[in-house]
């Protein structure tokens, strides 16, 4: 029987869905030189991060926002989360990021699949319904306005960087093996057919140095190379 992982994901609890994005990010070292998670009460918007450079978050990064709920992410709700961002980053807590995900294991409403489509009426939208949709949310027994400071970062962000994440797409992606691995005793199969170099690679010649050194060791005499008999 075939396992459905998408399943098993969108079994997952908040918490545990959180851990396991971390995972599935910790493996993207091409694109991250560190993840963290930040989560609980004082998140600031954010629940999986991806800093692109040591500067971390004095640098360029990337939110992943889980969201696991009953049903797909509302319209209301992408607003109110990304409204988190501009507000945290007009207020000097860290820089827009780079790129946001919804991590939505139940998918995101048709609407939020139009904003994403089409980031300029995205941004448009943002200012035309921030009182409306966000101004009331982000803050417990306060209204948040549209402050200049907000206004700019709306402004400055790149809608087109923004994307969501089903738990069928996040669990075909290729980075997501090694936690399917971990968390579902996922099978990868057999490792691909290795080539075998004629002769010794450039990056090789300190490994293979130290073992000639080891041979020689053992031999009780020097090696020339690793050619030597």
């Amino acid at each position: 029987m075939i396992t459905n992982y998408a399943a098993r994901i969108r079994a997952l609890d908040d918490d545990a869905l959180e851990r396991f994005v971390t995972d599935w990010a910790k493996r993207r070292t091409r694109d991250y030189v560190e993840t963290q998670r930040w989560s609980g009460t004082g998140d600031m918007g954010r629940d999986v991060v991806g800093y692109v450079t040591r500067q971390r978050h004095e640098g360029e990064w990337d939110n992943f926002q889980c969201k696991q709920l009953s049903s797909r992410l509302s319209e209301k709700a992408a607003f109110v989360e990304l409204g988190k961002i501009f507000m945290h980053s007009a207020a000097g807590e860290y820089r827009l990021p780079r790129g946001y995900t919804f991590v939505a294991p139940k998918g995101v409403v048709r609407n939020v699949q139009n904003f994403v489509a089409h980031p300029e009426r995205f941004r448009q939208a943002f200012l035309d319904r921030w009182n409306e949709l966000v101004a009331p949310e982000l803050v417990e027994n306060q209204v948040v306005t549209l402050t200049p400071g907000i206004r700019d970062a709306i402004e400055r962000f790149a809608f087109d960087s923004v994307y969501w994440l089903d738990a069928a797409g996040l669990a075909e992606d290729e980075y997501a093996i090694p936690a399917l691995v971990k968390w579902f005793g996922y099978d990868p199969g057999a490792a691909p057919p290795g080539v075998t170099p004629d002769l010794p690679q450039d990056e090789e010649a300190p490994y293979i140095e130290q073992l000639i050194g080891l041979y020689g060791e053992r031999r009780n005499t020097t090696f020339a190379d690793y050619d030597s008999q």
